[in-house]
């Protein structure tokens, strides 16, 4: 809660335990692991661009299924269904599960459905594959799933969760997130938030293989002011495209951004805010939890002297630093879009800490191009190493499938923890460790799943490629991108205009004739910019 949490006062490094004034910049380093495999499509032993897919660490590697991109070659959506896993040491790839064919015991095509790792199985649930197998050239709008799959890893072998009668179940959802509690049970929850148009919660117990609808009261008092009344009295309320990321010391688990439509005659919401929620306890088929919100922009630049504070996005990463070390040392944040609904991509970096309630810049000599729906994971053989994998990017326009490597220093990562011992006893100060096997860690949002480590298998190797930071293809430096998209219906009082019309009508003439002559839908939504809000 919030008392565990600290207060907003002058900053401390955490290094040094000296005011700041101002939250230190943390310095980190970015590097090619694995660059950028053509054809797009990938090969018998190399896995295909994607973003909106499933991702998760394990075992000194990471996990990646399903997602989508849009073949140009081919002229035609590419929804993926495949399974691969990226061994962190040799840096190669393998395939784990060949794309689904009818009748498979497996998911078919989705993208943008939320992954967690409990043990050696991956949970994946919801998603949307835009209605292809029906309309294979159109997207259908609202083509999602309440299918709750397991992937047992080490069999390679999907499983469809049964549904027990009479039992509660959410409904179907896509652009949602997930992680893991394991606060009052062996195996833990897996919590599931919102989607697009829904802010509901929900947790399904490992242990009891059922679902629980959550009920959570808040303290806060704010408005989006977009046409929704909602005023967050039980938690974040409604948005899609948000992200989530358990806590290191697994009492609760941290929220950060996302978008909401607007009501008719106001423009798209996209949130900057940083939540935290806690369970309290289980009547009969509730659980019962509460949320905290920690912070957003408007107080950070409020504040003396003004904090940093990352921009409003969606479709980024959130990761736990240290998870299951026994302390919070809080989250780390990369990249995503502000999309309104034309988009401006990001690869900054921040790092949440709970030590000083801030946001401390993550600074880089270079970074990887900017991208959303991508994946973060962190290396379960190392706290301070992370993966980032897949995604896509706007000028340049690139799909990827490169692994890029971020290496934090483990002074930094160790000095949060052992700060962390004023606020969570179950920490002892001892360094920080790889955590066991089959340990469970953190889970994903939309399908681009966050970390969730699993294993040790040994250290990571210090080898670095000095090749380009970059995700390859065309050149990556320069400003971050907009990129224009349709607007919003009843975004704004000109839309009566009738020359404006006549206008937009030839326009949309000559894009509907690029789209079907050279792009087909090129990505998964009504259009990729007007889907990103």
């Amino acid at each position: 809660g919030p008392t565990r949490r600290g207060s907003r006062g002058a900053p401390r490094n955490p290094l040094t335990g000296m005011s700041t004034g101002l939250p230190a910049p943390v310095p980190a380093t970015w590097s090619e692991s694995d660059p950028q495999f053509v054809p797009w499509s990938g090969s018998p032993d190399h896995v295909s661009v994607r973003y909106s897919h499933g991702a998760v660490a394990y075992s000194h590697s990471m996990i990646i299924t399903h997602g989508y991109f849009y073949n140009h070659p081919k002229h035609k959506p590419a929804w993926q269904s495949d399974t691969w896993r990226y061994d962190i040491a040799s840096r190669t790839w393998t395939k784990l599960h060949s794309a689904y064919r009818e009748g498979d015991v497996a998911p078919s095509p989705r993208y943008s459905m939320s992954t967690v790792l409990d043990g050696d199985r991956l949970l994946v649930f919801g998603g949307d594959d835009g209605g292809h197998r029906k309309s294979p050239n159109n997207y259908v709008f609202g083509a999602f799933f309440d299918e709750l799959w397991e992937f047992n890893i080490p069999q390679t072998t999907w499983r469809l969760v049964p549904r027990a009668p009479g039992t509660p179940w959410p409904v179907k959802r896509a652009l949602h997130a997930a992680c893991i509690l394991r606060t009052h049970s062996a195996r833990g929850r897996m919590h599931v938030y919102g989607g697009l148009g829904l802010g509901d919660h929900w947790a399904y117990d490992l242990d009891e293989d059922r679902w629980y609808k959550v009920d959570a009261t808040s303290s806060q008092a704010a408005t989006v002011g977009n046409g929704h009344k909602d005023a967050f009295s039980t938690g974040p309320g409604t948005r899609h495209a948000l992200q989530v990321a358990t806590a290191g010391d697994e009492r609760g688990f941290y929220l950060f951004g996302g978008g909401r439509h607007g009501m008719k005659g106001f423009k798209p919401h996209v949130f900057d805010d940083l939540w935290y929620f806690e369970e309290l306890a289980v009547v009969g088929d509730t659980l019962r939890g509460k949320w905290t919100r920690l912070g957003e922009a408007a107080t950070a630049k409020a504040a003396t002297p003004p904090m940093p504070w990352p921009h409003a996005r969606s479709h980024h990463t959130l990761t736990p630093l240290a998870p299951r070390s026994g302390a919070d040392c809080g989250v780390l944040l990369f990249g995503g879009a502000y999309c309104v609904p034309g988009c401006k991509c990001y690869n900054d970096t921040w790092a949440w800490s709970p030590t000083d309630s801030a946001f401390h810049p993550v600074q880089v000599p270079s970074a990887p191009t900017w991208r959303y729906r991508h994946s973060l994971l962190q290396d379960t053989a190392s706290y301070s190493t992370f993966f980032l994998f897949g995604g896509e990017s706007y000028r340049p326009y690139m799909y990827h499938n490169s692994v890029q490597k971020l290496q934090l220093p483990g002074e930094w990562l160790q000095a949060m923890a052992k700060a962390g011992a004023s606020r969570n006893q179950t920490y002892s100060g001892a360094p920080l460790t790889p955590v066991p096997a089959g340990a469970y860690v953190q889970g994903v949002a939309w399908g681009e799943a966050r970390l969730l480590s699993a294993t040790a298998a040994g250290s990571l190797s210090t080898e670095t490629r000095t090749t380009s930071t970059s995700a390859a293809g065309p050149a990556s430096s320069g400003s971050d991108a907009i990129a224009s998209s349709p607007p919003t219906p009843g975004a704004a009082p000109w839309v009566s205009s009738p020359a404006l019309w006549i206008g937009l009508l030839v326009l949309a003439s000559l894009c509907f004739y690029q789209s079907r002559s050279r792009r087909g839908y090129r990505k998964a939504g009504p259009s990729d910019d007007q889907f990103e809000i």
